[in-house]
């Protein structure tokens, strides 16, 4: 009798914390998001039965291939990061260059206006002394 309640125990014991990893395991992604998940993994290319074997397979491992999923775009997510100072580098370098160029093309644009205006005088400097000539 004391053997058969220990084997009791036991046995509740073990089922109780299969039920408690499994229910943990289990409840941890909604179900909507382990479909939408595997719906994603469809293919329009395949066939309904191999589709529909293909999104069995991964509501069977869903658990999973969302961890993996999820790892891997917080690595990317965290590559990312680590090259944003190298990106602000690179938009500040590329911001002074534009800046530079555009100083250059303004101090072009500026002497070219001082040119112009110095031709016209010169022109007109040329005309009124030809009108002197006339009078």
């Amino acid at each position: 009798m004391r053997r058969k309640n220990i084997r009791t125990l036991i046995f509740s014991a073990a089922s109780l914390l299969f039920n408690c990893l499994y229910l943990e395991q289990a409840g941890s992604v909604p179900y909507n998001e382990k479909h939408a998940f595997c719906a994603d993994k469809l293919s329009i290319n395949l066939s309904q039965y191999e589709n529909t074997k293909r999104y069995n397979k991964c509501m069977r491992n869903v658990h999973d291939l969302i961890r993996e999923h999820e790892e891997k775009k917080e690595k990317r997510r965290l590559e990312w990061e680590q090259g944003r100072p190298e990106r602000e580098r690179k938009r500040k370098r590329a911001l002074q260059e534009q800046r530079k160029n555009q100083i250059l093309k303004d101090e072009q644009y500026r002497e070219e206006q001082q040119r112009k205006r110095e031709e016209q005088q010169k022109e007109l400097h040329r005309v009124n002394s030809l009108w002197d000539q006339f009078e």
